[in-house]
């Protein structure tokens, strides 16, 4: 298995694992998502957004087959911030008969490492409240808990 940059060729690998975990995550958010719709523009974003000089994307790769993913961007904060500058992970997956394995953990090392390269000094992320296992995969990388975004029906 190895951790690398991802090529314009593993995006159809990739665009698959996205619409799983945008379910995934539809599953346990508040805000569900239309799997119809999302399968319709899942694909188009990925590719827009691999096009951006701003974001970057490492996969992990076992037989030729994609088990992993990570991605994220370099984020400008706006002028009143202190930090100009910050890594956003933006998503992680692994698939799961590939879980519990230390991948994820890989995964965010490599992007941090990224992120550590191009001179940026804070990453940051967003995780569901109900997702333990990916909360506790960030707070073992050092992540801590800064803001809480609360939402309720009206």
């Amino acid at each position: 298995m190895i951790i690398r940059q991802a090529k314009k060729q593993d995006l159809k690998q990739i665009a698959e694992l996205d619409l799983v975990l945008a379910m995934e995550i539809s599953r346990k958010d508040f805000f569900k998502k239309d799997e119809t719709i999302l399968k319709k523009m899942e694909k188009p974003y990925l590719y827009r957004d691999f096009k951006n000089k701003n974001n970057i994307f490492f996969v992990a790769e076992e037989k030729k087959q994609i088990i992993g993913f990570a991605g994220g961007h370099i984020k400008t904060n706006l002028k009143f911030f202190k930090i100009k500058k910050v890594g956003f992970i933006r998503e992680i997956y692994v698939k799961p008969s590939h879980r519990h394995k230390g991948l994820g953990q890989k995964l965010m090392r490599e992007i941090i490492r990224y992120f550590k390269n191009k001179k940026i000094k804070v990453a940051q992320l967003t995780v569901l409240t109900n997702n333990q296992p990916a909360f506790k995969l960030y707070q073992s990388l050092g992540f801590e808990e800064n803001r809480k975004k609360m939402v309720r029906r009206i």
